[in-house]
């Protein structure tokens, strides 16, 4: 059984994060938020609006979503050394 986007929105939030939508086959979501999206903070009862659109989900970083980080890993070096930076928190 496949996810809807507003699925995935809706455990984003649950896990504590911040999801965000953007456009389809878009990563800006100054295109489907304007200017401002970096303060966007949805509920669960915002998300259907957002996300029963065909709009891509992103995920507010830092603070917003407790500390969320990204980090890229394109060279195999930083790839193998990935899993030894993670940890629980405390």
């Amino acid at each position: 059984m496949s996810s809807t986007t507003l699925d995935c929105a809706l455990k984003y939030l649950a896990c504590g994060w911040s999801p965000v939508p953007a456009p389809s086959r878009s990563k800006n979501p100054g295109e489907a938020i304007g200017k401002g999206w970096q303060r966007l903070r949805l509920t669960e009862d915002d998300l259907p609006k957002y996300f029963s659109n065909g709009n891509n989900i992103g995920l507010l970083l830092g603070e917003p979503s407790g500390g969320l980080v990204d980090v890229d890993c394109d060279w195999a070096e930083a790839a193998s050394l990935a899993p030894l930076s993670c940890h629980q928190p405390a």
